[in-house]
């Protein structure tokens, strides 16, 4: 539906405010370039609404996905956005900690790794723990290869 589209774009202002703590209240600075051109005229006649809801001091549409400088970026099905981190937060603290969760996340990653080797746990244990597992290390190498891409993108 056409009110989801205008969801998810706050959707993802949220979660990208979630991804350096910006404090809800903070407004932000976001570019969106929509994939389809018929969700242009969408967020053109939204725009008020966008504003508002993702508490912004600036939104703007790009007519060409490149991404902006100085920003994190949050990719959907149907648009990107960038919100501009400049003056927002300490870039290094930021990256350490980005670096501490991807090491941390990594350690686990490769315990479950090591578990999934010895095959006395792949025969012996139920099936459903097995399956479990090779989920959470499909999950654990996903949030490494976002945690590196944030990491990048902060450079």
């Amino acid at each position: 539906s056409r009110m989801s589209l205008i969801f998810d774009i706050i959707k993802s202002i949220r979660n990208l405010r979630n991804r350096i703590n910006l404090k809800a209240n903070q407004a932000v600075c976001v570019s969106i370039f929509p994939h389809k051109k018929a969700y242009y005229q969408l967020i053109r006649d939204n725009y008020e609404l966008i504003i508002n809801l993702g508490n912004l001091s600036s939104f703007k549409v790009l007519e060409e996905n490149k991404r902006p400088q100085d920003t994190i970026s949050d990719i959907s099905k149907n648009a990107d956005l960038y919100l501009f981190f400049q003056g927002l937060i300490d870039v290094k603290i930021e990256q350490q900690k980005i670096k501490e969760a991807r090491e941390k996340q990594s350690k686990i990653l490769d315990g479950k790794k090591a578990r999934m080797q010895n095959r006395d746990f792949v025969k012996k244990a139920p099936r459903e723990l097995v399956e479990k597992e090779k989920e959470n290390i499909t999950e654990l190498e996903d949030t490494i290869r976002r945690l590196g891409q944030m990491y990048n993108e902060l450079s």
